[in-house]
């Protein structure tokens, strides 16, 4: 089974946002160049979602990029009406309308990827916590582990270990990838 790999996910969905503030400051400048700006993103979402295999994505960001294309269009993409004044001020509003939409798709998207950071966290601190208790670990070891190879090591050890731990690292490792563990222990380490 693939897990992926949460700390990328996290800053794909920030570079998207920074890429959609921009799109937002052209709106708010009402800047000629909105219009190409916002179909170029559109394009590179959809792509990118392709690329990712997220299928509903897909068909969500094109839909939204079909509505742009209608309202550039002159026809209105709800009633499907041709308008023939103030048809700037229509695609103006479909514009508004798409990048509200894809804010609150990225919000969510980030709220959940935040969500499944704070269960790892938590969840490693448990399985760290097991450890001490369970003396296959001391709280100066998990406080040296400051880079990847030392994470790993104490990774591999938990993982190895059956003393009843095995249900939270199983939870753990479907979770997130080792990657992430070693990540989110190395900003655990000095603290603990």
């Amino acid at each position: 089974m693939f897990v992926k790999f949460l700390h990328k996910e996290i800053n794909e969905v920030r570079d998207w946002q920074q890429k959609l503030i921009r799109i937002y400051d052209l709106y708010i400048q009402k800047d000629f160049g909105l219009e190409s700006a916002l179909q170029i993103f559109l394009n590179e979402l959809i792509q990118y979602y392709k690329d990712q295999h997220i299928e509903s994505s897909v068909t969500w960001a094109q839909g939204l990029l079909s509505e742009f294309l209608t309202a550039k269009k002159g026809i209105h993409p709800f009633s499907l009406e041709r308008i023939n004044t103030r048809r700037h001020e229509l695609l103006m509003t479909t514009c508004y309308k798409i990048i509200q939409n894809i804010n609150d798709k990225f919000l969510a998207q980030m709220q959940k990827l935040q969500q499944t950071q704070q269960e790892a966290e938590t969840l490693l601190k448990q399985i760290l916590l097991g450890g001490i208790q369970l003396q296959i670990l001391t709280p100066e070891l998990i406080h040296q582990a400051d880079n990847q190879v030392k994470c790993a090591a104490i990774w591999q050890t938990m993982m190895s270990v059956n003393n009843g731990m095995q249900q939270l690292t199983r939870s753990l490792s479907l979770m997130v990838s080792t990657a992430d563990v070693c990540m989110i222990m190395e900003n655990m380490a000095p603290h603990f």
